[in-house]
């Protein structure tokens, strides 16, 4: 089996990213540094990805859209100078693979356990981290954080709801300002005032409990076991939905 090689110890990760937090413009040599890294945790969701692929036949679930990715330098650099005095090397999403489906509360529960099972500690061991419970500023999943060859990967369980909910919040973020994800104020844009931005965040914070409470029924315009065909299209439809409601009252998103 192919293995994951980090480009530097973790001490020296760990000086890269306080010298990325310290808000100093990044040299050139930190950058390539970074860049270096996040091929690595590129890479490595490549090589967990075979042992999820099954998932949905091996739980009788429907089916399951799975993807993955890595952070982007700036998002990582973003992150350290936000969350200060966090170890880069200790960042558990810099690696991630998302899964998603039209699935109950309780097979995402069974889906966290299986993942966690295939993926026993290489060194650490997996780590279940329900956001359901303790949702972050209406953000809710499951969060499988396991190791391969020594690199941190985070899989994010979520249920087709959690998602669009998630993916909606992102579209806000565009527009609002990416800091309301984690409970900072709004940056509106011209025309639109502090207020009204911060009742429209309240208002999506208040669908993720209602839907977290009270999850809606199938869409019968979905396709085979609830999924949608295409996920951005599916979205795109939602929140046409949302913009039109928040426009009816004078606010154009």
């Amino acid at each position: 089996m192919l293995t994951v090689l980090l480009p530097a110890s973790r001490e020296q990760i760990n000086k890269l990213g306080r010298r990325l937090a310290s808000g100093e413009p990044a040299s050139e040599d930190d950058l390539h540094l970074l860049e270096e890294l996040v091929a690595c945790h590129a890479y490595a969701p490549e090589l967990a990805r075979p042992r999820v692929n099954g998932l949905a036949a091996a739980l009788g679930t429907a089916p399951l859209h799975i993807t993955h990715r890595a952070k982007t330098t700036q998002t990582i650099i973003e992150k350290l100078r936000r969350e200060h005095g966090m170890a880069l090397a200790r960042v558990q999403d810099l690696a991630g693979i998302r899964i998603v489906g039209a699935i109950r509360f309780d097979e995402q529960d069974r889906l966290a356990a299986e993942i966690a099972r295939l993926f026993p500690a290489d060194p650490r061991e997996p780590r279940i981290v329900d956001r359901r419970a303790e949702p972050s500023h209406g953000y809710r999943a499951v969060h499988v954080i396991v190791s391969l060859d020594g690199i941190t990967i985070e899989i994010q369980v979520r249920t087709l709801m959690q998602h669009v909910w998630a993916d909606l919040m992102e579209r806000l973020a565009d527009r609002l300002g990416r800091q309301i994800r984690y409970g900072e104020a709004p940056t509106p844009p011209p025309g639109m005032s502090v207020e009204s931005a911060q009742a429209i965040i309240n208002a999506m914070i208040n669908l993720s409990t209602a839907w977290a409470e009270h999850p809606p029924a199938d869409d019968p315009s979905l396709g085979p076991g609830g999924m949608p065909l295409h996920m951005d299209e599916f979205t795109e439809r939602v929140w046409g939905v949302v913009s039109d409601a928040v426009r009816s009252s004078g606010i154009d998103l």
